[in-house]
């Protein structure tokens, strides 16, 4: 798509958004009705949710495209995955009490490990890329 057309074509749905939310103020301003609040708050929602989610397929249509200047990303992106994969099978999520089960579920408990497994590893690769690097300085 020419990048001209996508800019009027955003325009557009710029000018579309802000000419119904400006409406749907008003008869919020004009007439008190308050059922328009919670439509007009699903309208900001779903207007969002569409930015973001151009703004995604937008970003990897760009990756993709241009994969051979983007290979550290790629490197990058295929580690995190790796460690997430991995924190994923060390979370165990079995060792709940049953206060732990009243505000949580086993769900959110085995992703919470997840998580704090993601984070040992990281700070882990963190601290050892920094000794790396000082260790490295000394020898040149």
């Amino acid at each position: 798509m020419n990048t001209k057309i996508a800019g009027i074509v955003g325009k557009v749905f710029q000018f579309g958004i802000g000419v119904i939310g400006g409406i749907m103020f008003l008869m919020i301003l004009l007439n008190g009705d308050e059922s328009m609040i919670s439509s007009s708050i699903t309208l900001s929602m779903w207007a969002i949710y569409i930015a973001a989610g151009i703004a995604v397929l937008f970003g990897v249509y760009h990756f993709v495209t241009n994969l051979k200047n983007n290979k550290k990303s790629l490197i990058g992106i295929v580690s995190f995955i790796l460690i997430v994969i991995v924190s994923r099978v060390l979370a165990k999520g079995q060792d709940s009490t049953a206060a732990m089960l009243e505000k949580a579920d086993e769900g959110q408990i085995l992703m919470t490990d997840t998580g704090l497994y993601m984070f040992y590893i990281l700070i882990g690769l963190t601290v050892l890329a920094i000794v790396f690097a000082e260790v490295s300085r000394l020898f040149k």
